[in-house]
């Protein structure tokens, strides 16, 4: 007896406690949100979601533009509603490269706004080419142009490689890594 009450109030707290996977019909247009900037693109991910101080959220990855061959760190912000935050970037969207590729694998916020991305960075095809990057933008969406060159650092000595994650440090430094190595 005891195994069967048991049994059937798992079944309960599990059912009566689930949630439904349906849109949010009062979420952007119809539950979602679409981004016109992402015609001709052809791959790409979204890495990073964060919810903001001010419960907006902001959407961070990159993706790959067939038409001109580029990789880009993208970002989109929208208020809490899922409408697009027209003041960030151009019209709520970040399309943007240091070179002819830049894919931020990964960002975090630092406590004053700025958005800081890592990933990897080449100005060409080749995969002799690609180089781990840490990068900075504003909190409005611009390059930071007082952190490394114009915004970005890549880190050409380490060769051919890519950092996968980002950490803001207590002090306010940034760790950098893929698993393989780390710096500072």
């Amino acid at each position: 007896m005891k195994t069967i009450l048991l049994i059937l109030l798992t079944f309960v707290n599990l059912t009566g406690f689930g949630q439904i996977l349906t849109a949010d019909t009062i979420f952007g247009n119809g539950g979602q949100t679409l981004s016109p900037v992402l015609s001709g693109a052809a791959g790409g991910s979204c890495t990073n979601v964060f919810k903001l101080s001010d419960n907006s959220i902001l959407l961070c990855g990159y993706y790959y533009d067939i038409n001109s061959n580029a990789v880009f760190n993208l970002m989109l912000k929208t208020d809490a509603c899922g409408n697009i935050d027209s003041s960030f970037g151009s019209n709520g969207f970040v399309k943007h490269t240091f070179d002819q590729r830049n894919s931020g694998y990964d960002y975090a916020l630092q406590a004053d706004g700025k958005i800081v991305v890592c990933g990897s960075q080449a100005d060409g095809n080749a995969g002799s080419q690609q180089f781990p990057f840490v990068a900075r933008y504003l909190a409005n969406g611009i390059p930071d142009t007082t952190f490394g060159v114009m915004g970005t650092n890549k880190i050409n000595y380490l060769g051919p490689n890519d950092f996968t994650s980002v950490y803001i440090l207590p002090n306010g430094k940034l760790l950098c890594t893929n698993g393989t190595f780390m710096m500072r």
